[in-house]
């Protein structure tokens, strides 16, 4: 897919995180009642351990200029044909805006464009995690089972 930027609607834009934007993506926050629902301390140690990971690729969710969120979405080296993503975030300062929603519509729309091997998206999220979970289902993920407390769903992205 290259370093192309990843454009939805709402002038949402996903661009890769570089050696000229990274600390934005560091700078993003969530809530301190949030954080019991990610896997992961920080982006900053998110993106640590991102060169272990090379086939998935970190981006920062731009709306206006302004950095909103970070995903990181890629391939399962095991099977090129499912694509996961392990971590979305918005900013505790925008969210509720929809830009999670226009991030993930993004992915999408990227992958079902430019990699005809996609067959389907995959996620997790907490089982307390009452907002992922509608979110997520509004898109048609399917809940395929709970991994450590985590319930992992999967999207065609065919249909």
């Amino acid at each position: 897919m290259g370093d192309e930027y990843i454009r939805c609607r709402m002038s949402v834009r996903l661009e890769p995180v570089t050696q000229n934007n990274w600390r934005q993506a560091i700078a993003l926050d969530i809530s301190d009642d949030q954080r019991h629902l990610l896997e992961t301390e920080s982006i900053l140690h998110f993106l640590a351990k991102a060169p272990f990971h090379p086939t998935f690729s970190q981006h920062l969710i731009f709306n206006d200029g302004v950095a909103v969120g970070f995903v990181s979405f890629g391939y399962v080296p095991e099977d090129p044909s499912k694509w996961w993503i392990p971590l979305i975030i918005v900013d505790r300062r925008y969210q509720g805006n929809g830009y999670g929603k226009a991030a993930i519509q993004a992915i999408i729309d990227q992958l079902r464009a430019h990699v005809p091997s996609c067959q389907r998206l995959g996620l997790s999220y907490k089982q307390a995690n009452r907002v992922a979970e509608r979110l997520y289902s509004a898109f048609g993920f399917q809940p395929t089972g709970v991994i450590h407390d985590e319930i992992h769903a999967w999207l065609d992205i065919r249909s």
